[in-house]
């Protein structure tokens, strides 16, 4: 599964993709909010900031105290089964807490046995240090498309 921030919208969508996927994880933001050599705009970051802050959905990894006790020694990467560690050990600037109760929101209502593969997933990703401290929030990589 994972989240798509739809920032070219007004206002932002967000959708929760492929929800039965167990086996990946992360939030996907595609936003045209980049510079003449490519590289992303503060203010799509300033953009993304907004949309989690109003919707509840999470916030950078690196602010509000989660950076650091939560994915020790690289970071994120995939929190499903099987995932691997592909954070970008930068202290989380890319990263994202994703609210678990905002995941199961956006999932809309399940079946037990979906509810039981969500927990899985969330059990694998607190085994693997991929959730905050408070163990409310799963951590995401952040993928930019246009």
């Amino acid at each position: 599964m994972f989240v798509k921030v739809d920032l070219n919208n007004s206002p932002a969508l967000v959708h929760l993709m492929e929800p039965d996927d167990f086996g990946r994880f992360h939030v996907e933001v595609a936003s045209g909010g980049r510079d003449s050599d490519g590289c992303l705009s503060a203010g799509a970051r300033d953009h993304l900031q907004a949309v989690l802050d109003e919707s509840g959905i999470g916030r950078f990894a690196g602010e509000g105290g989660g950076s650091g006790e939560a994915g020790e020694g690289g970071g994120s990467g995939e929190a499903g089964e099987g995932g691997e560690d592909g954070g970008s050990g930068d202290g989380g600037s890319e990263d994202l807490f994703v609210e678990m109760v905002a995941l199961k929101r956006l999932a809309g209502v399940r079946s037990a046995e979906w509810e039981a593969g969500f927990e899985k997933m969330i059990a694998y990703a607190t085994s693997k240090g991929w959730t905050d401290p408070s163990g409310t929030a799963i951590r995401a990589h952040v993928e930019w498309s246009g």
